[in-house]
């Protein structure tokens, strides 16, 4: 069980490590053409997090196919209102617990 206090839930960087880890268990794959010939781009010059295939030469990151992909809400609390809800606790007082709109997590 993880504790609330693990940094996953409080840091994006440690949340997008841990989605990463959790997607791509056995390796970086390209969501657009499930190439394997993948590389981590620099974050100096560019976003954290983003990845270029040198197959299909397209750029993604690991939330690309996914809920989180468009979305505003920090990485961070996607991870925390989907561990919540793991555990079982209602919108209503997650939303009451962390100041988020219930229409977020629906």
């Amino acid at each position: 069980m993880t504790d609330l206090t693990d940094p996953i839930f409080h840091d994006e960087e440690a949340a997008r490590a841990h989605l990463e880890a959790v997607r791509w268990a056995n390796g970086v794959f390209c969501p657009h053409c499930g190439s394997f010939d993948c590389h981590r781009l620099e974050t100096g010059t560019h976003r954290a997090g983003l990845f270029y295939c040198r197959d299909c030469r397209g750029q993604f990151s690991v939330t690309v196919g996914t809920v989180f992909e468009r979305s505003h809400v920090p990485l961070h609390k996607w991870v925390l209102a989907n561990y919540q809800r793991w555990l079982g606790l209602s919108e209503q007082r997650f939303a009451s617990d962390r100041w988020l709109p219930c229409r977020l997590l629906t």
